[in-house]
């Protein structure tokens, strides 16, 4: 016996991202040791934080790795509505991201 069911998810009421956003990077602490990273936030009037980019330490460390898996979740995180806030406090063992609180704003 084969069945087939047909599932309607429901649909967001999320606004289209143009194609050109507002950009504004800034440098954050990143651990204790006093290191830095690069922390890019993209806007767009009327929408707010569509995307976030983290970068930090070398390309191919585990620190980068994590860096930049934390920055796609939350891009991912905004583009699916969630609020800024939601990320606020975000961190990690060796990742501060305070700074990410104070960086994105509503």
């Amino acid at each position: 016996m084969n069945v087939t069911q047909t599932v309607s998810m429901p649909q967001r009421n999320r606004p289209s991202i143009p194609r050109q956003v507002f950009s504004t990077t800034c440098e954050v602490p990143v651990g204790g040791e006093g290191d830095t990273g690069t922390l890019t936030v993209s806007t767009v009037p009327g929408v707010g934080v569509v995307a976030v980019d983290l970068r930090v330490a070398k390309h191919g460390s585990t620190l980068a790795a994590l860096a930049e898996a934390t920055a796609a979740a939350v891009t991912l995180g905004l583009r699916s509505g969630a609020s800024t806030s939601a990320f606020r406090g975000l961190g990690f063992a060796g990742l501060s991201l305070a700074a990410l609180g104070e960086a994105i704003k509503d």
